[in-house]
């Protein structure tokens, strides 16, 4: 009987050893999401001043401050846009790690943040490459570009607050064979990758404005009004939700956004346009105070 409750009691505490051990391996080997978050964390910065130094930049975020917790402006969307140096910051994360940033801006100061130095490239930005002029040859050819009139809309209240734009009539016919161009990009939304949507070259003539250029790279849009009053409501399958909800259509020209409408900023040959979709006011560093209606 002795001998019987002694093996009981022993087969028991090795149950409860094994248990506890089992307990405590998968407890130890189970991570933690928020420690992962924590540990990315900047914890400490320490700053020095430099020399004023010119570079361009292809990839990587700008940060509104060393924190690097908001994203202001994304790099892809200046390949022609020269950034100059002003403060490098030695960021520490809570996991012990390093990382050097440069503070940057523009020669206007309108487009500047924090940006990761490994992206940073030596020198000026490389200029808008124009294309040649096609040699003269015994046959004259006349080109016509014809774009569909875009739907007509009538819109009542007041329009999206992220996406006053201001263009011209929804028809535009050029007959003009122009070695003068532009360069017009298209962005969809950052969320969805920052894809380009769609890219070319426009040959323009006098007078044509950052509205006129959109309509000749993509007729697949949409907009309301004409004259002083256009808005443009699509592009492609991007749509302007009522009163903003939803996101909307922005431009930019050489990085920067015009204080004028696109309707009324003429655009001159060697000039980068950029539509760009913005989800939430101030995701694509413009804020409502720089762009007019």
């Amino acid at each position: 009987m002795k001998r019987l409750r002694l093996t009981k009691l022993l087969t028991v505490t090795a149950l409860l050893l094994g248990g506890l051990a089992l307990g405590t391996g998968t407890s130890s080997t189970a991570p933690s999401a928020q420690a992962k978050t924590k540990s990315t964390k900047v914890v400490k910065a320490t700053y020095k001043r430099l020399t004023k130094k010119a570079y361009h930049v292809t990839s990587g975020v700008f940060y509104s401050t060393s924190k690097l917790t908001r994203a202001n402006h994304y790099a892809v969307n200046y390949p022609h846009t020269t950034f100059y140096t002003y403060s490098q910051a030695t960021i520490t994360r809570a996991n012990g790690k390093r990382s050097v940033y440069y503070y940057m801006t523009t020669g206007n100061h309108k487009v500047k943040g924090w940006i990761w130095h490994g992206y940073l490239k030596k020198g000026s930005a490389p200029a808008v490459k124009k294309t040649p002029a096609s040699q003269t040859t015994t046959t004259t050819t006349t080109t016509t570009v014809t774009t569909p009139t875009a739907p007509t809309t009538t819109t009542t209240g007041s329009q999206a607050p992220i996406t006053p734009l201001v263009g011209n009539t929804g028809t535009s016919t050029n007959t003009n064979v122009n070695t003068e161009q532009v360069q017009v990009q298209i962005f969809g939304p950052l969320e969805e990758g920052n894809k380009v949507l769609k890219s070319g070259n426009v040959a323009i003539k006098d007078g044509d404005t950052a509205f006129d250029v959109l309509k000749q790279l993509d007729s697949d849009i949409s907009y309301t009004g004409s004259g002083s009053s256009t808005y443009v409501t699509r592009i492609g399958s991007y749509t302007a939700g009522s009163g903003g909800v939803g996101g909307g259509w922005l431009y930019n020209v050489n990085g920067s956004y015009p204080n004028a409408s696109a309707g009324s900023y003429k655009v001159k040959s060697g000039d980068l346009v950029q539509w760009v979709w913005t989800s939430t006011l101030g995701d694509r560093g413009w804020t409502g105070s720089s762009q007019g209606s």
